[in-house]
């Protein structure tokens, strides 16, 4: 069988009923599956340049 990854850069997952849904059906359905959340990272990364600059 061949591994998937889903990306997601959904901006406001955890209001997003409809893209938990599709995450949460693809994770009960498929055996070998990676979800990545692009949005964290950059949210992450926003707050480590802005705490940087402030040097």
């Amino acid at each position: 069988m061949s591994q998937v990854l889903v990306i997601s850069g959904h901006p406001e997952l955890d209001s997003s009923y409809t893209n938990k849904v599709i995450l949460n059906q693809l994770g009960d359905n498929i055996s070998d599956i990676e979800v990545r959340r692009l949005i964290p990272c950059t949210q992450t990364t926003r707050l480590m340049l802005k705490r940087s600059s402030k040097r």
